[in-house]
């Protein structure tokens, strides 16, 4: 993932175009609760999309749309774990555990 974003630290039109269709993609991505975990997992992900927002912070049409993509990733992750947590069972006494 870093070797996409790498090649738009210019901030010429071609790799703005570039970054907020990138951003696009991955916030669609993250849409689908399936898909998710492919986001996450890419190498450093979210420190990627929050270095690229501290970088284009200017760019009110590139930090809108890392702002979103970094929202819908971070919510369908804290989704999911609500989910892995409501699954498991619940002890009601500490004496399952004697």
């Amino acid at each position: 993932m870093s070797h996409v974003f790498g090649i738009c630290g210019v901030l010429c039109r071609p790799h703005v175009d570039l970054l907020i269709a990138i951003l696009a993609v991955l916030s669609n991505i993250c849409r689908h609760e399936h898909l998710v975990p492919y986001v996450l997992s890419a190498p450093d992900s979210i420190v990627i999309l929050s270095e690229r927002l501290q970088f284009f912070r200017d760019s009110e049409e590139v930090s809108l749309v890392c702002c979103v993509c970094v929202y819908v990733c971070v919510t369908a992750a804290y989704q999911n774990f609500v989910r892995l947590c409501l699954r498991v069972p619940r002890v009601n006494s500490y004496k399952a555990y004697v």
